[in-house]
């Protein structure tokens, strides 16, 4: 039980974490499917849905729905293009040249 609440309070801190870069940096999408995993794991939302509402959730269902929603995060982060600077052209390019010039003068 108390292993549990570590857990919950850990990933859920965690997730807090991630989420509210996600908002910052204007992914609503994934910040939406990290604040259910974190809604599913911490312990006071459990509790708070116990008392107040009368709904117990089993920890396997909590569980499992939160590797759902961190699942769907991960392949939405996965299936995005890149859109980083570092991979335009002219960037790549720059780099090759300088791992190139690198390796020449180490040998």
């Amino acid at each position: 039980m108390l292993a549990g609440k570590i857990l919950g309070w850990t990933f859920g801190i965690l997730l807090i974490v991630l989420m509210t870069s996600m908002f910052l940096t204007g992914n609503t999408l994934r910040a939406v499917l990290l604040l259910g995993a974190m809604l599913l794991l911490l312990p006071p939302v459990h509790t708070l849905l116990q008392n107040q509402a009368g709904v117990e959730v089993p920890a396997l269902v909590r569980i499992l729905g939160a590797v759902a929603l961190i699942g769907a995060f991960g392949w939405s982060m996965a299936s995005d293009k890149k859109t980083s600077i570092y991979f335009t052209p002219d960037i790549e390019a720059g780099h090759l040249m300088a791992w190139k010039n690198q390796s020449k003068s180490t040998v």
